[in-house]
Formats: structure tokens, sequence, C-alpha cells
């Protein structure tokens, strides 16, 4: 339930609608997350890293009609990432196992963890990659305490 929340949540705070709306089921869709990226090919949506694309250019997809999602990792926070400072320390947890410089987020936090800065994206794309397999472990592997 609580990763329910923080994702409901995440949608909330990342999604700034330039669009009408998120296009229909089957639409040409694209995901890239790494440079050199190519923008060349008719689409509807395209889900970005944000860190690898810049406002302007989520601006130009929007004039063309097409619908920008960013990545986003739900549960934990990257030290790569740009937006890593912003999370105040008392949400950090420990780092995660499978992937160094990627640490826990206490979920509970949310009146801090809503405090941070809009995406310049139409919408979010939560991943979860990193709590398929420890989301089911107990609280402790992720640093928090119940309660």
């Amino acid at each position: 339930m609580t990763l329910l929340r923080l994702s409901l949540a995440l949608l909330l705070i990342l999604a700034t609608p330039a669009l009408a709306g998120p296009p229909a089921p089957g639409a040409r869709f694209d995901i890239q997350l790494q440079a050199p990226m190519a923008f060349g090919a008719p689409l509807e949506a395209i889900e970005l890293d944000p860190d690898e694309v810049s406002a302007a250019k989520v601006a130009d997809l929007n004039r063309r009609g097409i619908y920008t999602i960013c990545y986003v990792s739900v549960g934990t926070a990257e030290e790569w990432r740009a937006d890593f400072d912003q999370f105040p320390p008392e949400v950090l947890g420990r780092e995660y196992d499978d992937w160094p410089g990627e640490f826990f987020l206490d979920a509970r936090r949310t009146d801090l963890l809503l405090a941070r800065p809009k995406r310049a994206c139409d919408g979010p794309g939560p991943r979860a990659k990193e709590l398929s397999r420890s989301y089911y472990r107990p609280l402790p592997a992720s640093g928090f305490r119940r309660g």
C-alpha cells in the first residue's frame, strides 16, 4: 500500500501536462534512456531519462505533438542523478545491495518526498525494478524501522 501511495504521489508531483493528455493505447511509443537519442521517428509518446534530455527538448517534442514521459525510480534515490541532493538525509536508507550508489527511500515520509521539484515531462514513467526483488524483504533491509 505504501508503494502505491508513493507512486500516486509521484504522479501528482511529476505530471505537468502540456498536451491534451496521454495517447490512446496502441500509440506509437519509444523508450530512449541513454544518449545518443534519435527523435526523427514518427511517435505519439516517448519515455526519456530526465537527466539526459533538456527541458527545451521536451518542449520541442511537445510542440511536435509527442507526449513525453520521464523515467522515475520509485522507492530509491540514485546518487548519480541531478536531483539526488534534493532528498533530505532523513529519507535515505541503506544502499541497495545490487546497485551501488542507489539508496532506499523511506516511503512513509511523503511530507518530505512530496517537496521535490517537478520534471519538464508530461508525465512520469515510474519504475520499481529496484524493488521487484526487495519490496517484500523485511523492512530492516531498507535501513528503516517499523513504526
